[in-house]
């Protein structure tokens, strides 16, 4: 991958940071209290973290921001590759290595 710098809006920038910081310091708090709660309750901390302090949107736009420069670059076809091999959770993957199958 080239060395080429990208210039981001400090906006933008203080916006991911501040998502990122909610987000890192909030799941390290809520596994914080994990020997404190049953599993259940923990399950329950997390999703309604996620769902109510809308992290999957915030992450979303955080990659739109910070991909939005390798677009229509040069580096595009690069920057794919850099993330071809990356071990995306699945289903499946869960499922057998708990011993269960999917069907």
């Amino acid at each position: 991958m080239s060395d080429r710098k990208f210039v981001f809006d400090r906006k933008d920038l203080v916006g991911i940071l501040r998502d990122l910081n909610l987000i890192v310091v909030s799941l390290d708090r809520i596994g914080s209290v994990y020997n404190d709660l049953d599993e259940d309750e923990h399950n329950a901390l997390l999703a309604d973290f996620i769902t109510d302090r809308d992290v999957f949107r915030k992450l979303a736009s955080m990659r739109s921001v910070l991909s939005e420069p390798f677009s229509g670059e040069p580096d595009s076809d690069e920057m794919e590759k850099e993330m071809e091999n990356l071990e995306y959770w699945s289903y499946e993957d869960r499922a057998s290595s708990r011993g269960m199958t999917v069907g």
